[in-house]
């Protein structure tokens, strides 16, 4: 299950063929507003192994998530900042890694989504804007493969 201390709702999710995913919700949990997007990669087994938190000072409600053609992702939201009486349509275009520009991003902005990929079913796989590629060894004990557990970074029967 995936959430925050505060209240979340999930509003979109897009598959890739490896069976990972982009999960996109509204959380009330953490993030700089009332109400902010949080995106969230995961690996085929459903763990966590990024998230992204994107809003406004105001309220930012989530609605969709799209795939784009060049592999980015396209989030749909409706924002008011404080004070604001009408909200707004926003549409945010964004990396494969959650990333909205190219210097947040950094050597990121040009890998796509699958291109971290370390085969390694005991690792968390994602992209760092700084370091690039990173690979986080998954909890001691988290389950992999058939019937094996996660040790030091590698599925052990």
């Amino acid at each position: 299950m995936l959430g925050t201390a505060g209240d979340d709702i999930g509003t979109g999710v897009v598959a890739h063929p490896d069976g990972s995913a982009v999960v996109l919700a509204t959380t009330w949990g953490k993030g700089p507003g009332n109400g902010d997007p949080w995106l969230l990669g995961l690996n085929a087994e459903g763990l966590v192994t990024w998230e992204k938190m994107h809003g406004v000072a105001g309220a930012e409600i989530t609605s969709h998530l799209e795939a784009r053609a060049d592999g980015g992702l396209a989030i749909l939201t409706t924002a008011s900042e404080p004070g604001e009486a009408d909200p707004d349509v926003q549409l945010r275009t964004l990396d494969a890694w959650g990333y909205a520009d190219c210097k947040s991003a950094g050597s990121c902005s040009t890998k796509p989504a699958l291109a971290c990929d370390d085969a390694n079913i005991c690792t968390a796989d994602g992209c760092d804007g700084a370091k690039g590629c990173v690979h986080t060894a998954l909890l001691d004990g988290t389950a992999c493969g058939s019937g094996g557990v996660c040790k030091a970074g590698a599925c052990k029967p």
